[in-house]
């Protein structure tokens, strides 16, 4: 991790070399999910800030909101489509400005409620409603 390595690349029989360097994902996550109880949700998600890194990362040009990091296999975030690299904007009308500030959001909705997602995902917005479980 953070270490510039070769990586040799073959396109149409032509090899060329590039220096490539990799970078952890940003330190400033908060888990939604069921088994952490504090957080009040069973989402099944993990949220990270939006970092100078991570908006190189996946070219946004945005630099609030929340990126899904993890998802829980077979949990509501995954039923709902949501995937890793996904940028949550929006939470119920109101604007998303760090992994914190979605999770406090998550928790002020009431078991059954409803989540209204504003999503980024590859340049364009999607709404998700889904349940809180």
């Amino acid at each position: 991790v953070g270490k510039k390595v070769p990586v040799e690349l073959v396109r149409a029989g032509k090899a060329k070399t590039v220096g490539l360097v990799l970078e952890e994902f940003p330190d400033e996550t908060v888990r939604v999910a069921g088994e952490a109880a504090e957080e009040g949700s069973e989402l099944g998600l993990t949220v990270a800030d939006i970092t100078p890194t991570l908006q190189e990362q996946l070219r946004l040009e945005i630099s609030r909101g929340g990126a899904i990091k993890d998802i829980d296999r077979g949990g509501a975030a995954e039923r709902a489509g949501r995937a890793p690299g996904d940028v949550i904007l929006g939470l119920n009308g109101k604007a998303i400005t760090s992994a914190r500030d979605f999770a406090t959001q998550v928790r002020n909705v009431k078991a059954g409620g409803m989540l209204r997602l504003q999503i980024l995902r590859d340049r364009g917005r999607l709404f998700v409603a889904m349940p809180k479980p």
